[in-house]
């Protein structure tokens, strides 16, 4: 059962209603994405890499520019869709190339990316009762 949650988002991305099954499964590859990108966008922080944001950038614009040969796109229909009997991505439509390309515009863009030395990770604990209200909020700065 897909919820209202990832029915939204599909639907943000310019997707077509479908089925509970059939979104959940477009869901999950359309997820593959920010599952390479984020760690790789934590690692050019770490490393204070120009080159990866580049790299990132160039590969979201290709994306947007050529939806047809969406290497993440290729790859999922390749290692997990094939393999697994599920439906294949196809190119990305208008809304979802759009995020993209803000993406890729926005790693290209920002030169005054913060530095290690200068990031601070915090913490922040919230615990609600059963009917939604607030019971705690708990805020841990410099957490790791």
């Amino acid at each position: 059962m897909s919820t209202p949650i990832v029915n939204n988002f599909m639907r943000q991305q310019g997707f077509p209603d479908e089925p509970a099954d059939a979104c959940n499964m477009r869901f999950a590859g359309l997820y593959f994405q920010p599952r390479i990108v984020f760690p790789l966008v934590l690692l050019g922080i770490v490393l204070q890499s120009p080159w990866i944001f580049l790299g990132l950038s160039f590969v979201l614009w290709w994306n947007v520019l050529v939806p047809g040969f969406n290497p993440f796109e290729r790859a999922y229909n390749r290692m997990i869709a094939g393999p697994r009997g599920r439906t294949p991505l196809g190119p990305a439509p208008g809304p979802r190339r759009f995020a993209q390309g803000m993406a890729a515009a926005f790693l290209l863009e920002v030169t005054d990316r913060p530095h290690s030395p200068d990031l601070r990770f915090d913490a922040i604990g919230v615990v609600i009762d059963a009917r939604g209200k607030l019971v705690r909020l708990d805020h841990l700065e410099a957490a790791f």
